[in-house]
């Protein structure tokens, strides 16, 4: 099933850590044989030989100051537009866009409940 831009994990971070830092923990389990679309903050070695042990593949951009080059399909990285589009679509419930909830619980109540509304609304006939 294709499920491109659907939640399938989300974590709450500290503001002044780098996303890059829980990437692993949060997509645990989630990697076997597909595809891990990310932008260029998540291009590292680390992330990377996790996403190929598990027996998938990462479609992330190279950063510029790379001294290795790496292979990046530009054809499936296209796709990850679908995965900014939930952020966007999340952000439009006020209360998660501006962060009114000071308790983690509250807001990641909040945000799990947006990201139900979005697979609520998803298509499942077309998308098989």
């Amino acid at each position: 099933m294709n499920v491109v831009g659907l939640p399938l994990s989300m974590r709450l971070v500290c503001g002044n850590d780098h996303d890059s830092i829980s990437a692993v923990d949060t997509i645990r389990g989630l990697v076997n044989g597909s595809f891990l679309l990310a932008d260029k903050a998540y291009d590292s070695d680390a992330i990377r030989c996790y996403v190929e042990g598990c027996g998938g593949i990462a479609v992330i951009p190279p950063r510029s100051n790379r001294k290795r080059k790496i292979d990046y399909n530009r054809e499936v990285g296209k796709t990850r537009h679908r995965v900014e589009n939930f952020f966007a679509k999340i952000k439009r419930f006020r209360r998660i866009g501006t962060r009114y909830d000071k308790l983690e619980k509250t807001y990641m109540g909040f945000v799990n409940i947006a990201a139900l509304v979005d697979w609520i609304k998803f298509d499942f006939v077309h998308a098989a």
